[in-house]
């Protein structure tokens, strides 16, 4: 009976020695041939041209070679795919050469994050996948056009359209606009906004507001506009005024009503201002020529004939981007930029619009001069932003232009009580807006 026993272990034992020699050699034979399997990143894998230029079946034939590469035996299970299905192949681009397919597959491991980026997971745990092919470029190699490629999901492509739009810069002015409005807006009594393509007028600080409805202006607001010209209208509590194609909407009961004045023979307005009903003047460009225009005044005093005022002979010509402001029927301001925009120039008129010159004021002085250095004050600071009127004081700020590096970028503050004659008040860093982070 031992010996019976005793033969038995033996065999037992030799059994499991060719067992474990036999998963040994089957496991070093795998894992040998697991070692020898490529699997080449999307961003070096290419295909060889097969007689076609066909960009939907080049694109289809990369998508398919490229997901064969993980249906391969002797893969790890987290990395085959059990099978895929390509349902839909459309060119986006010709010219660019990208291409939209769109296919379905199964991983042998339905939690393998190994896919994690190749489409839509579904409860099952197959995959919607979209791939935008690019074939970047063709070469050839030993008689045979390889064609390199690349892929990348829906989401990335339609943002990187995106960032390529014209769409994305007309956002980004957008939201420009829209924080710095809302941040001006804080101080302003008098406003606008747009909303649902309707304009809105405010005289209370935002508190309640007026629906502007006027018949003659009813496509001024599109559904894509969110500003207004600020040189083409004004609100205030004593007179609210706008222009559109032509004519000019009065309001003096805070836009309850408005009177139409029509100025259709005026070309090219590029500014409007009326003390009242009947008494304004509107800017027009008489001609254009290298990025500037020739200014052309026109006064009414009866709200309905207009006469053309001289002003050429004062101010010459005008930039583009030139930005006027009347304070009242006498005092007006033109900040005009150099043509070769590295700094701008302040005219002035105290007789309205009639006759214009350049501002004369006094220099400042420079604080903790550099020893040594000798500035010449209006050459440090050239740049004239518009005066403002704030608390029964005007204020004019002078700065350094794009290019200016003097002590950091530093301006200077003026003074007047009059709008006329100013006074240097100081240097000063100027404080970054909320809007500007």
């Amino acid at each position: 009976m031992r010996e019976i026993l005793k033969k038995y272990i033996v065999l037992l034992l030799i059994v499991i020695i060719i067992n474990l020699s036999l998963i040994f050699t089957y496991c070093t034979y795998y894992f040998s041939k697991q070692s020898n399997i490529t699997v080449i990143p999307e961003e070096y894998f290419h295909i060889i041209n097969s007689d076609t230029s066909n960009l939907n079946d080049l694109a289809r034939e990369w998508v398919d070679q490229y997901i064969l590469q993980y249906t391969q035996k002797y893969l790890p299970r987290r990395k085959i795919v059990k099978w895929y299905n390509i349902t839909d192949v459309e060119i986006l681009d010709e010219k660019s050469r990208q291409v939209s397919v769109k296919f379905n597959m199964e991983p042998k491991v339905k939690n393998s994050t190994i896919f994690s980026d190749w489409g839509y997971r579904l409860s099952d745990g197959t995959y919607e996948c979209e791939w935008i092919v690019m074939l970047d470029d063709a070469y050839i190699n030993r008689g045979k056009i390889w064609f390199i490629t690349q892929r990348i999901n829906r989401a990335s492509y339609e943002l990187s359209q995106y960032n390529q739009s014209d769409q994305k810069l007309k956002d980004e002015e957008y939201y420009g606009f829209m924080d710095k409005k809302k941040y001006d807006d804080l101080n302003r009594k008098c406003t606008y906004k747009i909303e649902d393509s309707k304009l809105y007028f405010t005289y209370d600080n935002s508190k309640t507001w007026v629906n502007i409805n006027i018949p003659e202006f009813e496509e001024m607001v599109e559904d894509d506009t969110y500003k207004l010209d600020d040189k083409l209208f004004r609100i205030d509590e004593k007179l609210t005024y706008i222009y559109y194609k032509g004519m000019v909407a009065i309001s003096k009961d805070m836009s309850k009503t408005f009177k139409i004045i029509d100025c259709k023979n005026l070309k090219d307005i590029v500014y409007v201002y009326f003390k009242d009903e009947n008494t304004g003047y509107i800017v027009s460009a008489l001609d254009f020529a290298m990025g500037r225009y020739a200014p052309g005044v026109y006064k009414t005093i009866d709200g309905s004939n207009f006469q053309e005022i001289d002003v050429f002979s004062s101010l010459g010509w005008l930039g583009r981007d030139t930005n006027i402001y009347a304070f009242n029927e006498n005092l007006v301001y033109i900040v005009d930029t150099r043509a070769d925009l590295s700094s701008t120039s302040l005219l002035v008129s105290t007789d309205g619009f009639k006759t214009f010159s350049k501002l004369e004021i006094p220099k400042g002085k420079f604080e903790n001069e550099e020893d040594n250095i000798t500035y010449d004050f209006f050459e440090i600071y050239d740049t004239f932003e518009m005066p403002i009127l704030e608390d029964g004081k005007y204020n004019l700020i002078i700065g350094q232009g794009s290019d200016g590096d003097y002590r950091g970028g530093t301006k200077v503050l003026y003074e007047s009580e009059d709008g006329i004659n100013w006074n240097f008040v100081k240097e000063f860093v100027e404080e970054p807006k909320d809007y500007e982070g």
